[in-house]
């Protein structure tokens, strides 16, 4: 249609395309035109394409052997090269099953993107190692390093799990979190939070702690598949609980897309917990011993903090001690804490398809879907201080006095429409962006902080401004020449400079150095004459 001509949001994405050169010529021929429309602007890019293709011309390439076209004839291979982009932080070369990099590929990272040195890893980074742990984590998502080997790089990660204080999870020790891995306080009250919107789905958690001796809870490890992206972690398997929970932040590392929902759970003695920020989330889990097959989770809900208790077991121990659970092939784990919660609306993953019993109060194995599982009483029994919490989870049939009591309220609310304050900040995708830079970018030095620059995108090119930098210096060295007080002044001031360390000079390597993003400052000088043999360096 006609219409379509004239969209301009396309218009302005295409523009955004172009190199800073051609967006100024682009500028310019717009200035002429009395309407500017899609068609405007593919006639004088196609005009564009036509001038460069009369100073451009194709290299043949002899090495390769020559093909024959439709016709039986010869023809070679022919090359034309315009400029490469060897390196995107914003895609994403952490994912566990993505392909390593081929051969013929060329190098995606040419500098580390936090320093931009020659920095191989992260942890080889001395500006990453200044960063706190919150900014450590801004910068491995910002510029897409695995977070188990901090590199970046396609396909699956080998390197080991942290290991740090016994943590499973398959992260580096730099972005260990040690206050969080601890074992929290065992109270049962929990903290009241906002009030929920009146959509709020209502939920009931009753929480029943134990004394009793060491008792294994049906624990496995697991994998979450997101959007091109898979995290190792570990499960509860809980028939008690008619919900699957899932750890916000555990939602956010393989990039999983959900709806927002606030869940309101109550637990024993009428104590209530609000989770405003709640989603609700669709995702495929799956064994680590058989990836190839996956299990779809619907109306999985999401809250902020699920602090299930850590556990450890010994396979070993535990084959020495009970002859039934010999030959099972299951690995032993240490602290672990399960970060989703599978409930009986997923039941089909917990249903036992084969089993291994014991005597009274002896662990038991059981073979489900996902893979072996040990639960049940073991040891002395001589550890009595030991807490254990189990999770109940079932939808709330009855309205409270405070739903109604919230109703009212948004019903009243329509007569007065206005204003209000948000407690929640709504950034724009630039904003947030920014604001994640500067995070991870800003250090202190001394006694003072230095920042990067929030560049508008990731790996930008600049133009090669040398020529012009050599233009003006020569106009420079020439008023310098007629103007012998304003050359003393010049030189002063760069003196001056130099001693209070705002510039230095370059050494050989860094002259030599191939940097991306090179730019060459033209300077000159300004003097007021209310302030004579006074001048500053613009």
């Amino acid at each position: 249609m006609q219409e379509y001509m004239y969209n301009v949001t396309l218009l302005h994405q295409l523009v955004g395309k172009l190199p800073p050169s051609l967006k100024l010529n682009w500028a310019q021929h717009r200035r002429t035109l009395s309407t500017v429309n899609l068609a405007t602007f593919s006639e004088w890019i196609y005009g564009l394409a036509e001038a460069v293709s009369v100073v451009v011309f194709p290299l043949a390439v002899q090495d390769e052997k020559p093909t024959r076209n439709a016709h039986g004839n010869k023809k070679g291979n022919t090359y034309l090269n315009a400029h490469s982009e060897t390196f995107h932080p914003k895609k994403n070369y952490s994912s566990d099953f993505e392909e390593p990099p081929t051969a013929e590929s060329s190098s995606y990272q040419e500098a580390c993107p936090i320093c931009r040195r020659s920095c191989k890893s992260a942890d080889k980074c001395n500006r990453f190692l200044e960063l706190s742990r919150e900014s450590r984590w801004a910068a491995v998502r910002e510029f897409g390093y695995c977070r188990t080997c901090l590199r970046i790089h396609k396909g699956y990660c080998k390197a080991k799990p942290c290991g740090k204080d016994g943590c499973t999870y398959r992260h580096h020790e730099l972005l260990h979190n040690d206050s969080k891995d601890k074992p929290k306080s065992t109270g049962t009250t929990a903290r009241r939070e906002q009030s929920p919107q009146p959509s709020t789905s209502k939920s009931r958690c009753n929480t029943h702690q134990t004394t009793v001796s060491s008792v294994l809870f049906r624990y496995l490890p697991v994998v979450l598949y997101g959007n091109k992206r898979a995290i190792r972690t570990y499960a509860f398997l809980d028939e008690g609980s008619a919900l699957t929970l899932l750890d916000q932040e555990l939602a956010n590392e393989p990039q999983l897309d959900g709806t927002v929902s606030p869940l309101c759970l109550r637990w024993t003695g009428g104590t209530e917990r609000h989770e405003a920020d709640s989603r609700i989330y669709n995702l495929h889990i799956g064994g680590v011993k058989n990836e190839s097959k996956k299990f779809h989770l619907s109306d999985v809900r999401t809250v902020k903090e699920l602090l299930l208790p850590q556990q450890t077991m010994d396979m070993a121990e535990l084959s020495q001690l009970y002859p039934h659970l010999q030959d099972l092939p299951i690995e032993s784990y240490r602290d672990a804490r399960p970060r989703i919660l599978i409930g009986m609306k997923h039941a089909k993953l917990s249903l036992g398809l084969k089993n291994r019993e014991g005597g009274i109060g002896q662990p038991i194995a059981i073979k489900t879907r996902l893979f072996w599982t040990v639960c049940g009483g073991w040891g002395s029994g001589n550890d009595a201080n030991l807490h254990h919490y189990t999770f109940h989870v079932f939808p709330c049939s009855v309205k409270s006095d405070e739903d109604l009591h919230q109703a009212m309220k948004d019903y009243f609310s329509l007569d007065s429409l206005g204003v209000t304050k948000s407690e929640k900040v709504l950034l724009s995708v630039e904003d947030e962006r920014a604001f994640l830079l500067l995070q991870s970018l800003t250090r202190r030095k001394d006694n003072r902080y230095e920042s990067g620059l929030l560049w508008r995108y990731n790996d930008t090119r600049l133009p090669d401004s040398r020529s012009m930098a050599l233009r003006q210096l020569q106009c420079l060295k020439k008023r310098m020449e007629k103007d012998p007080e304003m050359s003393k002044i010049l030189q002063s001031k760069i003196t001056e400079y130099v001693e209070k360390e705002y510039i230095r000079k370059l050494t050989d390597e860094e002259i030599n150095q191939k940097i991306p993003r090179r730019w060459y400052l033209p300077i000159f000088p300004v003097t007021n004459p209310n302030k004579p043999g006074k001048g500053r360096i613009v």
